[in-house]
C-alpha cells in the first residue's frame, strides 16, 4: 500500500448523536463587509483542494504537558477511496504509543478564508478498519479566534463507506472561515489498540433537506440527536 504524507450507501440509516456547538466570543465582523472570499466547496477529493501548502496542524500537548496527538497520524492513501483514486487515511495509535496516544488536528486554510454562507452542511464519506464509536468531527477551529466551531461527537464509524452530514447552524456568519475540518479519535477496547479510518469526498454542500438544527451561533452548548439516511 502506497501512502503519501503532507505533514501531515448500500443503503444505511444511522443516528448521529451530539451536535456540540462550542463557540468563542463574538466580535464585530463589520471589517468583512465588502470582502468577497472564495466559496469553494471541496476540501479533499483525491487530494487537498485549495488549502495551500501549510494547512495541517496536529494537536499538541495539553496544558498539563500530557502527550499530544500523533504527528504522523494523517496521510493521503492511494489504495483506498470511496470515489476517485485516493482518500485521507488516519492511523489512530495505541494508547501507549510514545509518539502520541491519539489522532487529532485541524485543517486550516493557508491563506484567505472561504465564504460558506451558501452551504448548509459539511459532508464526507468514511469507513474504519473496525467498528468504533468515539470519534469527533467538525469545522470552524482555526486556533484563534475559534469563533464558530461546530463539532459532532461520539460518531460511530462502520467498516463500509458511509456518508456523514454535519449541519451548519448559521451559515450567514461563515463569510471568512479558515477552519475547514477538525477531528479527534482515540483507541478503544480494554487493550486500547489503535485502528485506521479513511475519509473521502470531504466538502461543504447545499443539501436543502436539513431542518432547523435548533441551535444558533451564540456561544451556546446544545445537544440533540439527528437521524440521517445515506445511500451509496
Amino acid at each position: 500500500m502506497k501512502t503519501y504524507s503532507i505533514f501531515s450507501s448500500k443503503k444505511v440509516s444511522f443516528a448521529l448523536m451530539g451536535l456540540l456547538l462550542i463557540l468563542g466570543c463574538q466580535t464585530d465582523d463589520s471589517d468583512l463587509k465588502g470582502v468577497k472570499n472564495s466559496n469553494l466547496a471541496e476540501i479533499f477529493t483525491d487530494s487537498p483542494v485549495g488549502m495551500g501548502t501549510n494547512f495541517y496542524f496536529p494537536y499538541g500537548p495539553g496544558p498539563d504537558n500530557s502527550i499530544g496527538s500523533k504527528f504522523t497520524a494523517w496521510t493521503v492513501d492511494q489504495s483506498e477511496s470511496y470515489k476517485g483514486n485516493a482518500s485521507m487515511r488516519f492511523d489512530v495509535p495505541n494508547a501507549n504509543d510514545p509518539d502520541g496516544n491519539y489522532a487529532g488536528g485541524i485543517f486550516k486554510i493557508d491563506g484567505g478564508g472561504r465564504d460558506l454562507s451558501g452551504y448548509d452542511a459539511l459532508t464526507f464519506w468514511a469507513k474504519a478498519s473496525q467498528g468504533v464509536t468515539n470519534a469527533e468531527f467538525g469545522f470552524g477551529e482555526d486556533f484563534y479566534p475559534n469563533k464558530y466551531i461546530t463539532t459532532l461527537t461520539n460518531v460511530s464509524l462502520e467498516t463500509s463507506w458511509t456518508k456523514y452530514i454535519i449541519p451548519i447552524p448559521d451559515a450567514s456568519k461563515l463569510v471568512n472561515e479558515k477552519g475547514m475540518f477538525r477531528y479527534a479519535a482515540g483507541s478503544e477496547g480494554t487493550n486500547k489498540k489503535g485502528y485506521t479510518f479513511w475519509i473521502d469526498e470531504l466538502k461543504f454542500e447545499k443539501l436543502g433537506t436539513i431542518g432547523n438544527p435548533r441551535s444558533k451561533i451564540m456561544g451556546e452548548l446544545m445537544m440533540f440527536s439527528l437521524v440521517i439516511s445515506a445511500q451509496k
